[in-house]
């Protein structure tokens, strides 16, 4: 079905982009079909899913008369809301993430205050995180008393996240606050906030309502290393608003100064716990010491302070590339054919340095038991078996340093005298 092709008459359009949901999607529906006022329809995108996720739009849909699916290849989850407001034909539109819920009561009140002539263009209340085992975490924002903001007063609210918290679902919206704009698809990081900021300045007044209504579920096992550096690139939105001027009061600069500096004081330490390449990490640091000589003219903030970690984090990094350089000096001094034990974490940061440094190796060697790669850092893989390594002058380990000394004994009780390791420093 293309969007707009069905008109529906309704006051409110519930947007829920779905992706590999399967499991969580039945839950999120039924919480809020049942809902006698307002009139509302709602909207499943399936975002490209290749679960069972897109046959139960259809079963919805097929079930109840004001729940329309559309399926679309994958775009992302900005990509699925901008498909979904097209299509939408309510007066009003809220959004929701296909595994969370909502206590559907809050939606009468808020089209209730949207109704009520007072200039009120978004409605929002509180969300309340729940844990994968079912456990209720905490309420965000703290619920506080009643209040209506407006103007610069909004926006700055939205900064210090007492009223309103970054997320897009938890707060009804009139549509026509999206009329002449679409959210950015190319953003894929704290999109929430790229698009929160840009509706904050085109609404009028926003009244915020002391409710925890919005269930949040927090799969904590979700988590990985890789969130972390996705996560800290949310810089990107930080300096796409600092950088835009329009509606940026002093309060605003200084508090989006702070979030922009500590995401980019993190993502330089994720990529350097991530493995990212040298000159990526290079491009962080120029745009960190811009916003920070910046920030000290313009605020007068210590900014070094605000960054605290930065410049160990830094020197850590100098200090490890250092002692990689002469460590592997040390040892290519006597040796010509090199080889290099391990195809994992540490083998990867270690051997991309090394190189880096115009260090070579011959292969790369792996436990006998341990799955072959065909090829690695565009080397061979052997095992200690293979004929070519009995020809080796020397044998690095690039393994986690507490695995290093039993590896070398074993190494040598096998005729490998010049076996060789590394303090990995903590870093991998």
């Amino acid at each position: 079905m293309e969007p707009g092709s069905e008109t529906v008459s309704c006051e409110l359009s519930i947007i829920i982009p779905v992706y590999n949901a399967e499991k969580y999607i039945s839950r999120c529906v039924m919480s809020v079909i049942n809902l006698r006022r307002p009139v509302l329809e709602v909207i499943l995108v399936d975002d490209g899913s290749d679960d069972g996720s897109g046959r139960l739009c259809d079963v919805f849909a097929d079930k109840y008369e004001n729940i329309r699916a559309f399926h679309k290849p994958n775009g992302g989850v900005v990509s699925a809301r901008n498909f979904g407001l097209h299509a939408a034909n309510g007066k009003y539109v809220t959004f929701m993430d296909a595994d969370d819920w909502i206590r559907a009561a809050f939606l009468t009140e808020a089209v209730e205050q949207l109704e009520a002539g007072r200039g009120i263009d978004i409605a929002a209340g509180c969300m309340r995180r729940v844990l994968g085992d079912g456990r209720e975490k905490s309420i965000f924002p703290k619920e506080q008393e009643a209040c209506i903001f407006s103007g610069e007063d909004a926006r700055e609210a939205l900064f210090k996240r007492e009223y309103f918290g970054w997320e897009l679902c938890g707060k009804v919206y009139r549509k026509t606050l999206f009329d002449g704009w679409k959210a950015d698809e190319n953003i894929r990081i704290c999109e929430d906030l790229d698009a929160s900021w840009e509706l904050f300045k085109r609404a009028d007044k926003i009244v915020y309502q002391p409710m925890p209504f919005y269930y949040y579920f927090w799969n904590e096992t979700s988590v990985t290393s890789e969130y972390h550096y996705l996560d800290a690139k949310s810089y990107l939105v930080f300096e796409r608003i600092l950088y835009a001027g329009e509606g940026v009061s002093s309060y605003i600069k200084e508090a989006l100064t702070d979030h922009y500096i500590k995401s980019l004081v993190n993502l330089i330490r994720e990529s350097f716990y991530q493995k990212r390449e040298t000159e990526e990490i290079e491009t962080y640091q120029r745009k960190l010491h811009k916003i920070c000589s910046a920030a000290k003219e313009s605020c007068g903030q210590d900014v070094m302070a605000m960054c605290s970690g930065y410049q160990e984090t830094l020197g850590y990094l100098d200090a490890f590339r250092t002692y990689i350089g002469k460590r592997f000096q040390e040892i290519y001094e006597g040796h010509k054919r090199v080889y290099y034990w391990g195809t994992g974490a540490v083998a990867d940061y270690v051997s991309r340095i090394a190189s880096s440094m115009g260090f070579d190796c011959s292969g790369y060697i792996v436990s006998e038991g341990e799955l072959r790669k065909t090829g690695y850092q565009g080397k061979k893989v052997l095992y200690l078996s293979d004929g070519e390594v009995e020809r080796t002058d020397a044998i690095i380990l690039l393994v986690k340093r507490e695995s290093q000394e039993v590896l070398s004994k074993n190494l040598q009780s096998r005729g490998y005298q010049t076996v060789f390791g590394i303090d990995t420093m903590g870093v991998v």
